[in-house]
């Protein structure tokens, strides 16, 4: 979540390995657990409708005509029926049902599924970018903040002056520490801009971010003196803890900074992610403290509740830092992309909180929907690193990485169909709609694989595996049409 602190709250730096390294194409999954994918073959009349002839169905080359707003809306009614019903097919009920809202008239369709290839996915979890800005633009960025800070700390200073000269001795030393921290918060911005400009831009982004975090605790330290000298010790206490998590954001940036100089990307990847996140916990803090102060105090809880994600994100990024660190290099990176769904998570329900202020209350429902999607696809990953610590288990552990691999990509295709509908593209809309359809039904092929797989029964989670590989390949054809 970008904020004023910083670029970018999110890292431009990406795991070496991670979702999409070679062992996790599709192809190679395949060749290493010995499951070659089903061919999709035609499919004929419908009797019970399943999800890719439903697919077929939505699909723009069926020959009959479709509003596209009906289409949205049942596709939407689809992806969570889904996530809820405990077989493989919908029911000959749903079916019926939705067959008579997308006909409009009478007799049988005939469909023919499309035709599909298997393709490895390119989506990395551990990706995110720096910034839409490059080169000079983000120098320019660190210049400008070595300004506002340096000039903050000035402000800051003359307080100090002005309670030493009305012998107000114990809050000057107060605001001197605050200055501190602001000139502390200068030297790290040089550093980044530094860095950056011998094309260090792993060490820059830590850097960058530690001036940040170190900016907001002095800032926020003085929010609190002045709560305090108001007689508000609750406000001031409020504050206190946003200093903390501010605090704790240095650390981690500067376990980033160190663990990018000695060579150790990987490991440094995740101090920074997790002090990213530690970071955006604390700004979203702020926006609940200012909540409660202008009265909203149901707007505090939801911005509490953000927060709360944020920082579930940044323990995951600390601990597979910890992970990575002493040796265990992919469990580490599993629970490294679970953080970056939780992170992802948050962020949905930040973005549900602003559609909820500006009035969207149907587009804040959407947010929500997905951010509990991402969060879930967190729990399967999390699921995929306690498996792979066992060798016996290393099937299981593939199918519950690609279980939340494919509901995070649900995620981002579901996303996308918001931003088409914004943009009044209903075509572009329904077909990203499609696709999360399809990956829904890969993510519940591959949890129901990785549960057979747990409970042994090999054969099961063989064949659900290759189900789910073929669902992935038409979420695949369709994403490229």
């Amino acid at each position: 979540m970008p904020g004023k602190y910083s670029v970018n709250q999110s890292t431009e730096v990406k795991s070496a390995k991670g979702l999409t390294n070679d062992e996790s194409d599709i192809a190679n999954l395949n060749q290493r657990i010995n499951e070659p994918p089903a061919s999709i073959r035609p499919v004929g009349r419908i009797g019970t409708l399943t999800v890719p002839i439903l697919l077929t169905l939505l699909h723009s080359s069926t020959t009959f005509a479709m509003d596209p707003q009906a289409i949205a809306e049942v596709t939407e009614e689809i992806i969570e029926r889904i996530e809820k019903c405990p077989n493989e097919e919908v029911h000959q009920a749903t079916a019926s049902e939705i067959q008579n809202t997308l006909s409009k008239g009478q007799g049988e369709i005939s469909l023919i599924s499309p035709a599909s290839s298997l393709l490895s996915s390119n989506v990395d979890f551990s990706e995110s970018h720096f910034s839409s800005n490059s080169g000079n633009g983000i120098v320019s960025f660190l210049v400008r903040s070595v300004e506002t800070t340096t000039k903050t700390s000035a402000d800051t200073k003359a307080k100090a002056i002005d309670a030493d000269a009305n012998g107000k001795t114990e809050l000057a030393a107060k605001y001197r520490t605050a200055v501190e921290r602001l000139d502390s918060a200068v030297v790290s911005y040089e550093k980044a801009i530094q860095t950056y400009t011998v094309e260090k831009k792993d060490e820059s982004n830590s850097w960058n971010n530690v001036g940040g975090a170190a900016s907001m605790a002095a800032e926020a330290l003085i929010k609190a003196i002045e709560a305090r000298e108001c007689g508000n010790v609750s406000l001031g206490e409020e504050y206190e803890r946003v200093i903390e998590k501010s605090e704790r954001s240095v650390e981690f940036s500067k376990q980033a900074v160190q663990s990018f100089c000695i060579g150790k990307r990987n490991e440094g990847i995740s101090w920074h992610n997790a002090g990213s996140s530690t970071q955006s916990s604390a700004e979203v803090m702020l926006k609940a403290i200012e909540a409660r102060k202008n009265g909203n105090a149901p707007l505090g809880e939801e911005y509490e509740r953000a927060a709360a994600r944020f920082e579930q994100a940044a323990e995951l990024g600390k601990q597979a830092a910890a992970i990575i660190a002493s040796g265990k290099e992919e469990e580490g990176e599993h629970v490294h992309n679970a953080g970056y769904c939780t992170q992802s998570s948050a962020e949905r329900i930040m973005k549900a909180i602003e559609a909820d202020q500006s009035g969207n209350m149907a587009l804040a429902k959407k947010y929500r929907q997905v951010a509990e999607q991402s969060a879930e696809a967190a729990k399967f990953i999390e699921k995929s690193a306690q498996a792979c610590a066992s060798e016996t288990k290393r099937k299981e552990a593939i199918s519950w990485r690609q279980a939340g691999k494919y509901t995070q990509l649900g995620v981002e295709s579901r996303l996308k169909a918001f931003d088409a509908e914004t943009n009044g593209n209903l075509e572009e809309r329904n077909r990203q709609l499609q696709v999360a359809v399809t990956l829904a039904r890969a993510a519940k092929l591959m949890k129901q694989s990785a549960e057979a797989y747990a409970t042994k029964n090999r054969t099961e989670g063989s064949r659900l595996y290759r189900e789910a590989e073929v669902a992935k390949a038409t979420a695949d054809e369709l994403e490229s049409l």
